[in-house]
């Protein structure tokens, strides 16, 4: 973990996963609405998103994702990738479910940011196998 701190590519691909659980938000909520987003919805996103980039940066750290070199990802790398993708979504729905009983927030926006989050993610590290080949 210390080594992984020194790395920058460390950096460069935790602060892209960061933009990309930002994108895989929005895009939830986006696909569950249409593309626009009511006015009420925007205090749910705000309040969420704070805690989902949090949970879903803890859970990845702690599951492995950043451990490696990512130009040999690998089928393992993907299996991690979406071990931790569903960890974080069941544990950011269990905190919403004791904090706010879940009021006011759809299942399905959850859903679609886990698939959203493992296909950018995923993508991105194949990506970088793809560039690095």
């Amino acid at each position: 973990m210390i080594l992984q701190l020194k790395n920058r590519n460390f950096y460069v691909v935790f602060l892209a996963d960061l933009v990309m659980f930002t994108a895989s938000l929005l895009l939830a909520y986006g696909l569950r609405f249409s593309l626009e987003i009511p006015a009420k919805e925007w205090s749910s996103i705000f309040f969420l998103l704070p805690w989902l980039l949090l949970v879903k940066a803890v859970v990845f750290l702690i599951m492995g994702v950043y451990r490696g070199m990512w130009r040999y990802t690998s089928v393992p790398d993907a299996i991690r990738l979406a071990k931790a993708t569903v960890l974080a979504t069941l544990t950011l729905m269990t905190g919403l479910t004791v904090l706010k009983q879940f009021y006011g927030y759809s299942r399905s926006v959850f859903l679609a940011d886990c698939i959203f989050t493992l296909f950018f993610c995923g993508g991105f590290r194949v990506g970088i196998r793809m560039l690095c080949a």
